[in-house]
């Protein structure tokens, strides 16, 4: 499991941005997060020791920080020093995957890799109607005389 330090060295923040505390309050928001979005099934060291768990909760944390702080999250789209300037294309920054985006395809990953049935694929055979008649039954059951 990540630790705060470890949060802080992958985001790039500073101690004076966000102290261990506030970190540490963001790990125990978000482990519960995603122990309940797993559904509980799963014993927690499994979860926890789980290098996708640590994708989401880094993912998870990122996203929340960029919403209430994008300033240290998100990247510029320009930038001016002196008299050099610079803007970057939409296209360019649009093709960057955002925190939440990355957030909600780890936990999608991790729900997946502890279900407990996997690759089940349904098919429709032909003539099976999503709608039965069931008027349709009862005239075949009053033709056979159970009626």
């Amino acid at each position: 499991m990540l630790l705060a330090d470890d949060i802080r060295f992958m985001l790039n923040l500073t101690e004076e941005d966000f102290p261990t505390e506030d970190i540490q309050k963001y790990i125990d928001t978000y482990t519960l997060k995603i122990y309940e979005y797993v559904g509980g099934r799963v014993d927690c060291p499994k979860l926890i020791n789980s290098p996708l768990f640590d994708e989401v909760l880094l993912a998870g944390i990122a996203c929340h920080l960029s919403m209430i702080h994008p300033e240290l999250i998100l990247f510029p789209s320009k930038y001016e020093v002196g008299d050099t300037q610079e803007e970057f294309s939409s296209a360019t920054l649009k093709g960057i995957p955002s925190w939440c985006s990355r957030y909600n395809d780890a936990l999608d990953a991790l729900l997946k890799s502890f279900s407990e049935i996997k690759n089940l694929q349904t098919f429709r055979r032909r003539g099976l109607r999503t709608h039965r008649r069931w008027r349709r039954d009862l005239e075949e059951l009053d033709d056979i005389g159970y009626w």
